[in-house]
């Protein structure tokens, strides 16, 4: 709005003849449209002034006069408009934190230090902000398209001050899966350890997400989120898809022997995350086990509120701490004593399941956590909590979600770079990683529990009182994971997924090594599809998906259309899901795994659908899927 040189707007106040004046009441003329503005003096509360005016138009007419107070130098109010001018521009045209933004504006105007103090114009940016009008999403693709227009691209920028932004990156693998991460953090970070952590308790409202999932870097025992995925499915399709995101957005942390990752992610995620990290050990939770035997204990009609159900349930929830090769004798040993106490039937159920689902087909290799204190720690719930403070719901706008991420990754990479130059860094918004559960710090967890470790390795102890003693030592925790609702984990994060059909991937059609032609070879033992036939007679060195060495590859029958040219990777016999496996010999690629386990034998012997040539089998393979980066 433009003034008459004697008034001039002043960012909610208005001033004349250096008395300041705030908007008390606005109406509206109905016949011409006219705004009328009653303003008050801005020193009416602190100084009781009485002092008021109307704004017509463009005309500030005083209707009474002030008193018990002078007015001030023009110079200084122009200064001032001047300044909060610029926290407002600053306000609505980023998500940098609020505190950065006075700090260096600020600087350029060194007279505003006194007068205008942080803590008391901080209520005012934060009305500035949220009056922002910012554009409605419908659709992962949808805030992609929005975010990288030149005019909003200021949405993804984050900075320690407003001369040096950075800019977060905010890419969709498909219409289910949205990623944000800083690409510059990434190449620069040290990480110690890697924690995969998904939960469903916050999730923005947008394209229906169901999940957000949160990669978290220790750097010397604090944790620093690195990598957000938002996704609107759990399907084993999509975890496949998050893994293989992962694995390209942290390709740094795959190949240095020192990162260990951790997941309390479900065992099929923790297998995709095992699959394309092959030079990795990929390690559950402490916590995120027990929350999956919490919640099949419910399903299979177990009471976990009764104490004798949950003497029983803590007792096997310790077998997880045990070497693996002692773990199916000692749950056999919990299984009989249910049986002398004749509580066997109510626990029937949940012991077949423990010993098909984790003894047999998981193996006690794959989650034994043995002198694995790393794996003992809050991290399923350290970035919640973080978040939940901001945001103070579970269900935000994306944008707001965005903005606290944005927050954040400001706060976080200020604090990482005290840590990394001083010796004794004050840190004071990112969360330490506790292995102590909620010992508030103290060591009686971890050294309890390697404690326990050792004297079971010298043998001074047996497996059956290393249980007993460490239901003891981890007392504190398991009361409050009994109390807590929040700790039982929805369905579709434990074990069982949702229907893969109709999740629609795109795949990558041309070598992964050239890029000119199709790909035509797999890999083997791997049984990925990844190069040309011309690549793969040059070298076999690794795999590209998954790293490992390739021993010898083998050229298979893909899809091809008229135009000699991959259209798509529909299975040639439903014509709905995608290929997925190749027939031995003759390695026509070109059936999905539903309908090649459909084929029945005629007269005994079984056939390629595709050429009608005997077979042996078929067999599995993968093939590249189209990451957007």
């Amino acid at each position: 709005m433009v003034f008459n040189k004697r008034s001039m707007e002043y960012w909610d106040f208005y001033h004349k003849d250096g008395y300041v004046y705030t908007c008390h009441k606005t109406e509206e003329q109905k016949l011409t449209g006219i705004i009328t503005k009653y303003l008050i003096c801005k020193e009416n509360k602190r100084k009781k002034c009485e002092g008021s005016a109307t704004l017509k138009g463009e005309i500030l007419t005083v209707k009474i006069g002030h008193k018990y107070h002078e007015p001030r130098p023009t110079e200084e109010i122009e200064a001032e408009i001047a300044f909060r001018r610029s926290l407002n521009q600053a306000c609505v045209t980023s998500f940098t934190s609020l505190r950065t933004i006075y700090d260096t504006l600020i600087i350029m105007h060194p007279e505003m230090a006194q007068k205008i103090k942080f803590k008391n114009i901080k209520r005012t940016m934060s009305r500035w902000r949220t009056e922002t009008k910012l554009p409605e999403l419908d659709s992962y693709s949808h805030v992609c398209q929005v975010l990288y227009q030149e005019e909003l691209e200021f949405l993804r920028a984050y900075s320690l001050n407003l001369n040096d932004p950075q800019k977060l990156t905010i890419e969709r693998g498909n219409e289910d899966v949205l990623y944000i991460y800083d690409s510059q953090l990434l190449d620069s970070l040290n990480a110690e350890n890697l924690y995969i952590s998904s939960s469903a308790r916050i999730v923005p409202q947008l394209n229906n997400s169901k999940y957000l999932t949160t990669i978290i870097a220790e750097v010397k025992n604090y944790a620093f989120p690195i990598l957000w995925i938002i996704s609107s499915e759990k399907t084993s399709i999509l975890s496949l898809y998050i893994a293989r995101i992962c694995r390209t957005i942290l390709r740094k942390f795959s190949t240095n022997p020192r990162i260990n990752f951790y997941s309390d992610f479900n065992f099929h995620t923790m297998e995709q995350f095992r699959r394309h990290f092959v030079k990795k050990k990929i390690d559950g939770s402490f916590e995120s086990y027990c929350q999956i035997l919490r919640y099949v204990a419910i399903e299979k009609g177990i009471d976990t509120n009764n104490q004798r159900s949950q003497e029983i349930l803590r007792e096997v929830m310790m077998l997880i701490l045990l070497p693996a090769e002692k773990i199916e004798e000692e749950c056999q040993h919990i299984k009989n004593k249910i049986i002398q106490n004749e509580q066997s039937e109510q626990f029937e159920d949940f012991f077949n399941y423990f010993c098909t689902e984790w003894i047999e087909n998981l193996k006690p290799e794959n989650f034994s956590l043995y002198n694995k204190i790393e794996a003992v720690n809050d991290i399923s719930f350290i970035h919640l909590r973080v978040l939940e403070n901001k945001l103070k719901t579970n269900t935000p706008t994306f944008w707001k979600l965005l903005g606290s991420i944005v927050e954040i990754m400001t706060k976080s990479r200020k604090e990482l770079s005290t840590l990394m130059e001083k010796d004794k860094p004050r840190i004071s918004f990112t969360p330490k990683i506790n292995h102590s559960f909620n010992n508030c710090g103290k060591n009686s967890v971890i050294s309890g529990l390697k404690k326990l470790w050792r004297s079971l390795y010298d043998e001074r102890i047996d497996s059956r009182e290393f249980i007993d003693k460490s239901m003891v030592v981890m007392h504190e925790f398991l009361d409050d994971f009994f109390i807590d609702k929040d700790r039982i984990k929805p369905k579709d994060l434990t074990v069982i997924y949702e229907d893969d059909d109709g999740i629609d991937i795109e795949f990558e059609t041309k070598c992964q090594k050239c890029p000119l032609k199709l790909i035509e070879t797999i890999n083997y033992p791997c049984n990925h599809a990844d190069s040309c036939l011309p690549c793969s007679q040059i070298s076999f060195s690794e795999c590209t998906m998954c790293e490992k060495v390739v021993e010898k590859k083998e050229k298979i029958f893909l899809p091809i259309d008229e135009t000699n040219e991959i259209s798509d990777f529909k299975c040639q016999i439903c014509f709905d899901r995608s290929v997925g496996v190749y027939w031995k010999p003759c390695n026509h690629a070109l059936s999905c795994i539903t309908c090649a386990e459909s084929v029945q034998k005629f007269n005994g012997i079984l056939k390629c659908p595709h050429c009608n040539t005997p077979s042996t089998g078929f067999v599995d393979f993968e093939l590249p899927i189209k990451i957007n980066i």
